[in-house]
């Protein structure tokens, strides 16, 4: 461990965990709401695996974390070239104890000190080469965003992260101002400017989305109207390569922080997420809404097979060209 963990943890049951992750759910809307239900059912084999080796608080969770994942996974070596199916269990649960703690430890005011840190990155979840995140991914990366809202710097980072999740392309986010947002307060769409790839667009804004901007639009970094949120220009312009560029590392860095950083995964990742979730739960025109592009491209994005019946993707087609 590079990072000593809060001596905190250890009068912090684990019992406490369930109810203050909740309460910080709640809070910061950081669960998909289709994976509310999974990430829950994750949790309580976590804990029910703890108790059975007499684990009863959180530093000894942390501390004993991989004993727990093997018991609750059935997987012995987590590092080994596993199955599909035993990547993604040990993925799961790994994510979803991190998620739990971070989130559960900020309600409780306790020192996140050394908790990403101590609980180490796995092997890459599959053999692509670039795919969209998971729900799992998506919950431990809008909870590190929702517990590192105090610098500026990392403040930036976190309205790089929540627009990419939203939708947008990283050059788009360089470009967003408050300009281009519907509310200052209460924000529900945000303004893609598109580019020579994607077409402008609206893209709507979930609880989460909502609750990070709106933080974001009343610090006091953000001073004017048409500047951007997301990206400091000092001598690049936003919407270059070179402000791109600078949002592609802090979205990998960001990665990095909570063990995603994999040759699996790439900064698209995000955006990719959104498009795929989009697709699964309202379907291909919804998602070429959101990512602005064509229905071939829309399913490249979401990585989906091509399936749909001719006359949803005729339909589709219309609604990309209005």
């Amino acid at each position: 461990m590079s990072s000593q963990l809060s001596t905190a943890l250890g009068t912090y049951p684990t019992s406490d965990l369930v109810t203050d992750f909740a309460e910080f759910a709640t809070t910061h809307h950081v669960l998909p709401a289709t994976f509310e239900l999974t990430f829950e059912a994750a949790l309580d084999r976590i804990l029910e695996a703890a108790a059975e080796h007499g684990i009863r608080n959180t530093h000894a969770l942390l501390s004993n974390y991989k004993l727990v994942l093997r018991t609750t996974t059935g997987v012995t070596n987590l590092t080994a070239h596993l199955r599909p199916a035993e990547r993604a269990r040990v993925h799961l649960h790994r994510n979803v104890l991190l998620t739990a703690v971070l989130g559960a430890a900020h309600t409780a005011r306790i020192d996140l000190t050394g908790i990403r840190e101590t609980v180490r990155p796995l092997t890459r979840r599959t053999q692509k080469t670039d795919r969209p995140l998971t729900d799992d991914e998506i919950a431990l990366l809008r909870t590190h965003c929702a517990t590192s809202l105090t610098t500026p710097a990392s403040a930036l980072a976190a309205t790089v992260y929540t627009l990419c999740d939203a939708g947008a392309e990283l050059r788009e986010v360089t470009l967003v101002t408050p300009a281009d947002i519907d509310s200052v307060s209460t924000p529900t769409l945000v303004y893609a400017l598109g580019n020579r790839t994607v077409q402008a667009r609206l893209l709507p804004l979930e609880g989460f989305h909502t609750r990070s901007l709106a933080r974001r639009l009343a610090s006091p970094q953000v001073t004017a109207l048409k500047k951007p949120i997301a990206y400091n220009p000092r001598t690049n312009q936003a919407g270059s390569d070179q402000a791109m560029i600078s949002a592609y590392g802090v979205t990998n860095r960001l990665l990095d922080a909570v063990g995603l950083r994999q040759p699996d995964v790439a900064p698209s990742s995000i955006r990719r997420w959104r498009i795929a979730h989009t697709h699964d739960t309202q379907g291909v025109a919804a998602a070429i809404q959101i990512a602005g592009c064509k229905p071939d491209a829309v399913l490249r994005l979401a990585d989906r097979e091509a399936t749909r019946t001719q006359t949803s993707v005729r339909a589709a087609i219309t609604r990309f060209g209005d």
